[in-house]
Formats: structure tokens, C-alpha cells, sequence
């Protein structure tokens, strides 16, 4: 069964979420869309903002500093590019 893109996010919910197409544009406007590409062709996607995020204005505890911070999100890699380590490569180009 095709996956339906999806509106909001559930990460706590363990099941796959398709971003819109709208949200995925809106990344490439904010500049926090960034792809790996192999031949000519994505193999990896995910959105990185050094924003902020406003729903960590409020959490229950206290960070550890003030200092800046980045957030990733719709993070997706394709088949060609599973097994490969690239969630780990983000991590260190971000």
C-alpha cells in the first residue's frame, strides 16, 4: 500500500510520515532542505534549521546552556542510499 503524504508529524507514533510537498518547498525557501545526490539523483534528504524551534521554548527541565542549536527534521533516505551510514554523515556536516 502507497504511503499518503501527511500534514503533521508523529514521531512518537513509529509510523512512516511522507511530508507534503508544500512543506518540503518551504524548506528550500528557509534554506534548510539539504540532499545527498549520487549520479545525478537523491538519495537522501533532510531539512536542517539553525532557527531555533519553538516548541522547545517550553520544556520541562532546564537546558544546559543558551548556547545556539541546530534541529533536524524529515530526515529520508531512499534505497540506494540505506545502509550506508548517511544518517551519521548529517550529523557531522550540519
Amino acid at each position: 500500500m502507497p504511503k499518503k503524504p501527511c500534514d503533521k508529524e508523529e514521531p512518537s507514533s513509529g509510523r512512516v510520515v511522507i511530508p507534503l510537498k508544500e512543506t518540503i518547498e518551504q524548506d528550500i525557501v528557509h534554506h534548510y532542505a539539504y540532499v545527498v545526490e549520487e549520479a545525478g539523483e537523491v538519495i537522501a534528504y533532510v531539512a536542517i534549521s539553525r532557527d531555533g524551534e519553538p516548541t522547545y521554548q517550553k520544556i520541562e527541565g532546564a537546558w544546559l546552556n543558551q548556547d545556539p542549536y541546530i534541529v533536524g527534521h524529515r530526515m529520508v533516505v531512499g534505497k540506494k542510499g540505506r545502509g550506508r551510514g548517511l544518517g551519521s554523515f548529517y550529523d557531522t556536516r550540519s
